[in-house]
């Protein structure tokens, strides 16, 4: 067998070297159009914020803002009538007025545990015009829970109105079914009062919770 000369080998390996680049030149061409991505080797990330300030409200609503007994006298044979939104009877030794069976309703409707403040336009003499009239409030949760400190002002417990500020519960919840107080009123009128129509201004006032 005839010996393969250097030039053949030469040429075979040329060709061989032309094949293969050939042969990847095409199968690169047929990766690019598959699409698979390149291998880099290295992970990427990245972070993002999220941001929101909750404001303070601090807010209270009278929902129940008005007691109307109307208009009535003391019985004839009694030294005074007692008007009262509270107890049972609701009116005793008088004549005519109207029974009012609910106190006024107030709700803390901001945010903020508060401490509530309570102030009369007027004392019992100058509200009824005798000096022997009786003016009073009593405070009590009308939802169970409501307040949660009354700080000494005593639940459900006659007060005399004042026209001074008056701390009646110092926590003041905002949560909801927690958050509205129950206000009563009791007048006791002298049958020599003056007659004429009796008004007053009731005034809360929430400041938030130290």
């Amino acid at each position: 067998m005839d010996e393969i000369s250097n030039q053949t080998l030469a040429i075979l390996l040329v060709a061989a070297i032309v094949i293969s680049l050939g042969g990847t030149l095409i199968s690169l061409n047929r990766l690019s159009r598959v699409g698979i991505p390149l291998i880099t080797g290295r992970a990427a990330d990245d972070t993002a914020d999220i941001d929101l300030i909750i404001g303070t409200e601090t807010d209270i609503l009278f929902t129940v803002d008005s007691i109307n007994w109307g208009t009535g006298t003391v019985d004839i044979d009694s030294a005074h009538c007692t008007l009262d939104s509270y107890s049972t009877p609701i009116h005793a030794n008088c004549s005519d007025f109207t029974p009012v069976t609910e106190g006024l309703i107030l709700r803390n409707i901001g945010n903020t545990i508060v401490s509530l403040n309570i102030s009369a336009g007027k004392n019992a003499e100058t509200f009824i015009g005798h000096e022997s009239a009786v003016y009073q409030w009593n405070m009590s949760d009308y939802l169970a829970g409501s307040c949660d400190n009354w700080g000494g002002f005593g639940e459900g417990a006659w007060q005399d109105a004042s026209t001074t500020n008056t701390t009646t519960c110092t926590e003041f919840l905002p949560s909801p079914g927690q958050d509205q107080l129950r206000m009563d009123v009791r007048v006791v009128i002298p049958r020599d009062s003056p007659v004429g129509a009796k008004e007053d201004i009731i005034t809360a006032t929430a400041t938030v919770a130290p």
